[in-house]
């Protein structure tokens, strides 16, 4: 920008261009071609060639490849056929473009060349546009000094100061009484008047007077419409040869009119008349009416392009001052733009810095792949190593390293889902890799597909994802499954253990089930012996029934045996059927009773009826009825025998009652619990209560 602010002609831009040149070239950019292309409108643009020497300029149509770039707005990259290996490229630069051969361009350099080198040939052009602007209006300015040297001088600076002109020498040098001229306004479709002489011989704008140039009357057709229209040649009101004629605009004798024409336009009307002296008009002096009327034409014609060519020079020094300015300012917002651009980037930079930082310091790793045969990586984050003893590059540049590295027996299942991973978009699975020492690593793989195509096929497409080595996690998890099932096994003793306990308690209570049928089976099959051996005459009626009952005995025994022996096998299983409750808690009663009567406990059994059946395992129930039954007897006879007497409450008779048990007077017998609660005990512990006569 600076070299252009120095140019003062368009002579100056090969020394210009050859500084530039040197500049770029003490700056390390050797340009083997250049050329600068600026846009002058209509599909054209001015080529200026800086390279090779010597600078030529010639206006033409750009190639394809300048528009796409210009409307684009990016630089093109190409490799150069004629640089031997250099780069060419082509910058844009608003519609303008730059276009360079080197053997390297610099990115951050591109603009700013762009915009010199532009600056340079823009203010070259400007400059030779004036030059020309300039050079053609001293040849308008030649051409009327000529005209003027050698006829009459109709000089002016406007189109009123050459009517007046007219008007003077139409009245002075040919002699006429008064003269007018009148110009055509094609906008407003009239002849307008410009200047004439009033009746004093004083020379007036006569704006004011109008003739319609299509009128819509016959009658009102005028000849000056008719000679601005070229209906007519001209008009002579009195023909000293016989033609006279009535002026339509009155009775104004010695009247003519003639047209005046410039290169084939009629560009309006010279009118004189002898009003005053009434001096008759010949036809021989139409040829100096003629020369006057054609002289004033283009005297006006030009004065008309003087103006439109001044008002041109000064709207393209305008132009130019502007085009300066704006390409200054766009200078400095370009270089504030670069400025910015360079801190952001300076930022971004610290910003990846940063970034990669943190991710070599994570715990996982962060990759990127293509998602293609093989999922080639693109990017891997640099605390692979530290995982699985590869470094990223490794495993970039051999897409099939990785791949070799899976386990057996988890690559066809992670390859085989490709199809549903493409579906849904994303995937999480867990796989072992082996690391470069040969141990394997557990490795929780979470990625997702990012799309960058629409027809779902995966072209194109790349999939983001991290690895987490889970390999301790896993570890940990096998021995907390380990845990759970030795757990799980000691619950299951314990649950068999407390089963057994269970068992064990009611087994006093059984025992005495057991031991009533077991003494009357006895007794009974005793007195049948004795009856044989010393010859009792028993009726057969005395046989039936006594056998009867040792049948009936004998099935209670094994009915509660089985109930035992049941209760001890299917407790706890998941198997459920329809199950009445109230049978659950009566088996329950009996199971229990024996030792809840042993203990002096008394049971009151209160089962509402009707009840509906539930899905569930009878024999668990019935353990959790069990436990209930044998905690409220251990807490009954933990009250009876305690210390404290909380939870207990008066008879009225000074005596405690537990729980609907007897009285804690009744109660303190020192045999009143068995020891052992098998059977031998049993038939040796009696009562020792007072006004009892049973066992305990």
């Amino acid at each position: 920008m600076k070299l252009a602010l120095k140019m003062r002609a368009s002579a100056d831009l090969p020394a210009q261009a050859t500084t530039a040149m040197e500049q770029l070239a003490a700056a390390g950019l050797v340009l083997r071609r250049l050329t600068v292309w600026l846009d002058i409108g209509a599909t054209k643009s001015i080529r200026t060639v800086f390279l090779p020497r010597p600078v030529t300029r010639t206006t033409l149509s750009p190639s394809e490849d300048y528009r796409r770039v210009v409307v684009d707005g990016h630089c093109l990259r190409c490799d150069a056929e004629d640089a031997k290996g250099g780069v060419a490229a082509l910058i844009p630069c608003g519609q303008d473009l730059v276009e360079v051969t080197c053997d390297s361009l610099p990115a951050d350099g591109e603009m700013d060349l762009a915009i010199g080198l532009i600056a340079l040939a823009r203010r070259a052009a400007d400059l030779s546009a004036i030059e020309r602007s300039m050079a053609h209006l001293g040849q308008i300015d030649e051409k009327l000094l000529a005209l003027h040297g050698g006829s009459l001088d109709l000089s002016g600076g406007n189109e009123v100061d050459v009517a007046r002109r007219m008007v003077e020498v139409a009245t002075s040098h040919l002699g006429y009484d008064r003269a007018g001229v009148f110009l055509k306004d094609e906008e407003a479709r009239l002849v307008r008047g410009v200047v004439g002489v009033d009746t004093e011989g004083q020379i007036v704008p006569i704006s004011e007077t109008c003739f319609d140039l299509f009128p819509e009357q016959e009658e009102d057709d005028t000849e000056i419409a008719r000679i601005v229209r070229g209906d007519l040649d001209h008009f002579l009101s009195e023909d000293l040869d016989g033609e006279g004629r009535q002026s339509v605009e009155g009775d104004i004798h010695h009247n003519a009119l003639v047209p005046m024409c410039y290169a084939g336009r009629i560009l309006g009307v010279l009118a004189v008349d002898n009003y005053v002296t009434n001096r008759p008009i010949s036809q021989t002096e139409f040829p100096r009416l003629m020369m006057l009327a054609n002289q004033g034409a283009v005297t006006l014609t030009h004065v008309v392009q003087q103006q439109d060519l001044r008002l041109a020079r000064d709207g393209l020094e305008a132009t130019v001052e502007a085009s300066t300015a704006e390409l200054a300012n766009t200078n400095r917002q370009l270089m504030h733009t670069l400025e910015e651009r360079r801190i952001a980037r300076a930022v971004e930079q610290k910003a990846q810095q940063r970034l990669l930082h943190l991710l070599a310091s994570g715990p996982a790793i962060i990759y990127s792949c293509r998602l293609e045969s093989g999922f080639p990586f693109t990017f891997l984050s640099a605390n692979v190593r530290a995982h699985i003893g590869y470094d990223a590059h490794e495993l970039i540049s051999d897409p099939g390293l990785w791949a070799s590295r899976l386990h057996p027996e988890d690559a066809d299942r992670y390859f085989d889902d490709t199809a549903g991973m493409i579906a849904s978009g994303q995937r999480s699975v867990e796989y072992r890799l082996r690391h470069r020492e040969g141990h394997w690593c557990w490795i929780q793989d979470e990625m997702v597909v990012i799309r960058r195509d629409h027809d779902g096929k995966g072209s194109g497409q790349e999939i983001v994802g991290s690895w987490l080595d889970i390999s301790q996690r896993r570890e940990v998890e096998a021995q907390h499954r380990q845990a759970l099932d030795t757990l799980e096994d000691q619950k299951a003793l314990a649950m068999r253990s407390d089963r057994l306990r269970s068992l064990g308690e009611m087994a006093a209570g059984i025992a005495h089930e057991l031991n009533q049928p077991l003494a009357g089976v006895r007794g009974m099959a005793e007195h049948m012996v004795l009856a044989v051996a010393r010859d009792w005459d028993l009726s057969a009626t005395t046989i039936a029934e006594r056998s009867q009952k040792i049948v009936d005995q004998a099935d209670r025994m094994i009915h509660i045996i089985n109930h035992v022996r049941v209760f001890a096998r299917d407790a706890g299983k998941p198997e459920t059927s329809s199950t009445d409750i109230n049978d659950v808690a009566r088996a329950a009663v009996d199971l229990l009773g024996v030792q809840l009567r042993t203990a002096g406990i008394e049971l009151a059994v209160d089962l509402a009826q009707d009840l509906p059946t539930v899905r569930a395992n009878a024999f668990s129930v019935e353990e959790v009825l069990l436990n209930l039954l044998a905690n409220a007897r251990d807490a009954v006879l933990h009250k009876d025998h305690g210390e404290s007497d909380r939870g207990s409450y008066s008879d009225g008779h000074g005596n405690r009652r537990l729980s609907g048990g007897p009285t804690a007077q009744e109660s303190r017998c020192p045999r009143d619990r068995p020891r052992s609660g098998f059977l031998s005990d049993l038939r040796n512990a009696s009562c020792c209560c007072p006004g009892r006569d049973r066992r305990c």
